[in-house]
């Protein structure tokens, strides 16, 4: 038996051409469907918990602060490229800025600034515990690292203190 007869049909079944696109249409429903499924079987194993992370931002000009009063960002939800997410700003406090400096006798001595103010957002949102870098949009969530608090009205960064993971209630 010849490998392509004398009609160019491979093995005396099917033009050439005829399995190259019929492997291409293959491929492309198999790419599709894997797409579909494995994406819908993907965010069915997902382990969600409620974060609440904590941003210090330090030292901040009062005129910022007064900015994020007028902002009044409790209840905002934060973007991330510019699309919502589901965090949500939670509580805004402020505390004086104690700055540490050296005086003449080469002591460390602490004192407050009043032109500056310390500031912490608590936000909530649903997050993938189980994954191996747990995110809010596309920022990663860990303690020490750099996040920015960015809303509608507002955007600054600061400083991640702490997180604390809560089952979602189903």
């Amino acid at each position: 038996m010849k490998l392509i007869n004398e009609k160019g049909r491979l093995f005396g079944l099917i033009n050439p051409v005829d399995l190259v696109i019929l492997l291409v249409i293959l491929l492309a429903v198999g790419g599709i469907g894997w797409k579909v499924l494995g994406a819908a079987e993907s965010k069915a194993e997902t382990d969600l918990v409620n974060a609440t992370v904590v941003v210090h931002i330090r030292g901040a000009m009062n005129e910022i602060v007064e900015g994020i009063q007028s902002a009044d960002p409790v209840g905002q939800t934060l973007l991330s490229n510019n699309a919502s997410t589901q965090a949500t700003i939670k509580s805004v406090s402020y505390a004086d800025y104690v700055a540490v400096g050296v005086n003449d006798e080469g002591q460390h001595v602490t004192t407050t600034d009043p032109m500056r103010k310390d500031i912490y957002f608590t936000i909530t949102a649903p997050v993938d515990r189980a994954s191996n870098a747990p995110a809010i949009g596309v920022q990663e969530i860990r303690v020490g690292a750099t996040f920015s608090v960015k809303t509608k009205y507002i955007h600054i960064n600061g400083t991640i203190e702490s997180i604390v993971y809560d089952e979602i209630e189903k």
